[in-house]
């Protein structure tokens, strides 16, 4: 990742691109070039992945190590509107949901603007009683 990363820093001065979880997850779909990549499929048919925790694991580890070598930025606010706006518009929405936290919670308060969404499928282990995102209830 850092070779790619080293470019996306080139791009971001030279173009004045601005770098989002989205455009970055879409860039590694675009440079995979393996058809088992779920990544690689989302590329080639132009389908927008949302990931708000980016920096969470792996990818965040490669980003940190990344950031002595230059200043690639990543906006996460701009996903934040962008997905916004896309259940803002929508007749309809939905979500399935697989596990909690983070992810849940960044599609379900998308849909806040449009007074929630109309279906929900959640599958994961949180508890109701725990109080914690991941159990919530979809009511």
């Amino acid at each position: 990742m850092l070779p790619l990363f080293k470019q996306m820093y080139k791009e971001q001065v030279k173009d004045n691109i601005k770098w989002t979880p989205r455009k970055v997850i879409e860039r590694f779909g675009k440079e995979i070039n393996n058809e088992d990549s779920i990544y690689y499929w989302c590329y080639k048919n132009q389908i927008p992945v949302f990931c708000p925790a980016i920096t969470d694991g792996g990818i965040g580890d490669v980003l940190f190590t990344n950031s002595f070598k230059n200043d690639l930025v990543i906006d996460l606010i701009e996903d934040t509107k962008e997905i916004s706006k896309i259940a803002m518009k929508a007749h309809k929405s939905g979500a399935i949901i697989m596990g909690g936290g983070v992810p849940k919670h960044h599609i379900l308060n998308a849909n806040i603007w449009r007074n929630g969404v109309d279906y929900a499928v959640y599958v994961n282990t949180g508890l109701y009683e725990d109080g914690s995102d991941s159990g919530a209830k979809a009511s």
